[in-house]
């Protein structure tokens, strides 16, 4: 089912809804003595909620992701792993002391701290390696002073802000590791771990640690909604890429052994085996050099004097490492192939660089359109409830995008 024909049954079964209440409200009328004494219960049912959360006056529509609170937290019981595992007793107005760090976790000013820090980190490390590139003391006194400085308040806002988000937790602090973002909070608690234990470290623990505070750069990727979907378009993207990736490798594969079989004598530097073939053919693949291995092909090694680094010699050589046997350029065997060699290396790179990998492209650029419109999708459903008349939004046509394109910006509306 599309999500446009969700949309569409969800629109109905609201018209539904609203048409029994109606009926409701036109034959409750005799009732409405009891409807109103219905009203007061859960009138004196709010006041009660109030008497006894007190402070817990937090909006439901900003923290929503915090469960804990509309849960019962007096007492320990056990809850699904994605919502922490267990559940701890809060005992006194411990509770009204998380649901104040709820709100501290949810203001914007706090989340712009943590990205300034973040920032501030980004500008410390980018000076203190061009004052002293081993990143060693610094040699000014000045800047010396700005790098401790930045790392001890970097320290103590990363530390704070892990603190906060766990007492925001309320009964379930272990939701920070477990929950939605288990994954980012991992990645900052391990880096202020790291940090403290690293302190006092000298040598390769010094210089590992400003490299580990400026990893909080990637957090910032996920901040605005933009770059979190171009973010969330690349991973969807290289989800998609399994086939294109075996794809690709069987045609390196086959035409290494065609190159083999067809240049090893005259290029055994870049086709003396089928692993070295294919690491040729990598990069060949990538528009990289092609026409070099073109043109030492299509002459033979002797002729290319030392524009290609082979010379004349009377036996081939070799040396052998950890990843296999490599031939050095000794050129014992000349044997132009011009015609083999145009074939092979114009359809090579027909095939790959102009069709292959732009297919790794396209399965990103269909992944955020997916995107695209699956937050169209979630911003429809936002307003509908305002609006139930709200339209849904309109399907992407690939075909019209496609035609869009190719027609040079012309007319391809449908």
């Amino acid at each position: 089912m599309t999500a446009t024909a969700i949309l569409l049954k969800q629109k109905k079964d609201r018209e539904e809804k609203r048409k029994e209440e109606e009926k409701r409200e036109a034959e409750g009328a005799e009732d409405f003595l009891v409807g109103a004494e219905r009203v007061d219960q859960f009138e004196l049912l709010y006041q009660h909620e109030d008497e006894v959360f007190g402070d817990l006056d937090i909006n439901d529509g900003e923290n929503a992701d915090y469960t804990w609170f509309d849960e019962d937290h007096s007492s320990f019981y056990l809850v699904p792993y994605a919502e922490g595992v267990c559940s701890l007793p809060l005992p006194g107005c411990w509770a009204s002391v998380c649901a104040a760090f709820v709100r501290l976790a949810r203001n914007p000013q706090f989340d712009n701290l943590v990205n300034g820090t973040i920032g501030l980190v980004a500008v410390a490390f980018t000076m203190h390696i061009i004052d002293s590139p081993d990143l060693g003391h610094p040699h000014r006194a000045g800047l010396g002073f700005f790098v401790r400085f930045v790392k001890t308040c970097s320290m103590v806002v990363f530390a704070a802000e892990m603190g906060v988000k766990i007492l925001a937790e309320g009964s379930r602090p272990l939701r920070y590791w477990t929950g939605p973002e288990s994954s980012i909070n991992t990645f900052d608690s391990s880096i202020v771990v790291l940090s403290f234990a690293l302190m006092g470290a000298h040598g390769a623990g010094e210089a590992i640690l400003p490299v580990l505070r400026l990893a909080r750069l990637i957090k910032l990727l996920n901040r605005s909604a933009e770059t979190r979907r171009v973010l969330y378009g690349i991973i969807a993207g290289f989800k998609a890429m399994a086939s294109i990736v075996v794809l690709l490798g069987l045609i390196m594969f086959l035409y290494a052994i065609i190159g083999v079989k067809s240049f090893g004598e005259n290029d055994p530097a870049h086709f003396g085996t089928v692993p070295i073939a294919m690491l040729t053919l990598f990069v060949a693949s990538t528009c990289s050099d092609w026409s070099h291995m073109l043109q030492i092909n299509y002459k033979g090694c002797d002729k290319g004097g030392g524009d290609w680094g082979y010379e004349r010699a009377d036996r081939l050589t070799q040396f052998e490492t950890m990843v296999g046997r490599f031939y050095n350029y000794d050129c014992h065997d000349p044997t132009p192939r011009k015609l083999d060699a145009i074939l092979f290396f114009y359809s090579y790179t027909m095939l790959t660089a102009f069709v292959v990998l732009n297919l790794f492209i396209s399965a990103i650029d269909m992944a955020m359109f997916d995107i695209l419109y699956a937050d169209q999708v979630e911003a429809h459903e936002d307003h509908i409830e305002a609006d139930p008349n709200h339209e849904p939004p309109p399907i992407v046509d690939s075909s019209k995008i496609a035609a869009r394109r190719g027609g040079g910006g012309g007319d391809a509306r449908g």
